[in-house]
């Protein structure tokens, strides 16, 4: 199903981000879920940060949330002889991406096993999660961050990461423009819409279920950490104001916007991305 003809191998290679963009499209909606621009910063960032440190036995791509993204992180780590941890703990998600990768990379890759693992668990586990990858001794060059839209998840992913971190490496996140806290009532909203239920409504929440906007919380804590933080200038930032995902999918979004999943301010802090460095 997913044995794409896309050009022979050596277009292919020469050409890999036109090939990976073009399988992207070809995923399902809901596995297909960030636009075009933020999956070729993702692209570009893993092939930096690849060609860095490649042939690290020991240095890893941290991914949480499996979906499109997981399709660049998991070519770049094969390219340069590493390899990406994803954890998610939706088995259907995990299966169909793991489809494709069999069929659409193996090929050109190998064995989906020697460059992509998934961890069905909790990223913030202490057994399973992010902490247990650093006790086994792995460095981290490049995350990205897409599970729960929470403060109280991601920082709780970025505390666990932080001393898998070298200098150098890149943390990345998408929804950086969202204000959850510790419940995102965007998504609760949509699931009780989808079973006929009343809205939660905002203004009854107590305390205030949004607070600060998650990439600057980030980088204040990545601050506390490093000594410097750069945010990066990115593909993204530049495209996606022409990005045919936001057509494609402008109904659905326009809808996302008015149940919270999605926010039009501050649009192109929906991905951010920041390289760490001078460990305090």
């Amino acid at each position: 199903m997913y044995d794409f003809m896309l050009g022979t191998k050596e277009e292919i290679l020469s050409h890999e981000k036109d090939f990976l963009v073009a399988v992207k499209r070809m995923l399902p909606r809901w596995l297909n879920s960030i636009p075009d621009s933020e999956f070729i910063s993702i692209c570009d960032l893993a092939d930096s940060q690849g060609k860095k440190y490649s042939n690290n036995e020991k240095m890893v791509f941290v991914e949480t949330g499996v979906g499109a993204s997981t399709l660049a992180l998991a070519w770049y780590a094969a390219k340069y002889n590493l390899h990406t941890y994803t954890w998610d703990t939706s088995s259907a998600k995990a299966a169909v991406i793991r489809q494709v990768l069999s069929e659409a990379f193996s090929e050109h890759l190998g064995s989906v096993n020697s460059y992509w693992t998934l961890v069905p668990w909790m990223s913030t586990s202490e057994h399973l999660g992010i902490t247990a990858l650093g006790k086994q001794g792995f460095k981290c060059c490049l995350s990205f961050h897409d599970s729960e839209h929470t403060w109280a998840n991601v920082s709780g992913e970025l505390q666990a990461l932080t001393p898998l971190l070298v200098d150098g490496s890149v943390v990345a996140l998408d929804d950086a423009n969202l204000k959850w806290t510790e419940t995102n009532f965007g998504l609760v909203n949509t699931h009780r819409k989808k079973l006929g239920w009343p809205l939660i409504q905002l203004d009854h929440v107590k305390p205030d279920p949004k607070g600060e906007i998650h990439w600057r919380l980030a980088k204040e804590l990545l601050e506390q950490n490093f000594e410097s933080v750069e945010m990066l200038e990115d593909y993204y930032k530049s495209n996606f104001k022409e990005d045919p995902y936001f057509g494609w999918y402008s109904t659905e979004f326009i809808e996302k916007v008015k149940l919270g999943t999605e926010v039009s301010d501050e649009l192109k802090h929906r991905f951010d991305s920041f390289k760490v460095s001078k460990r305090r």
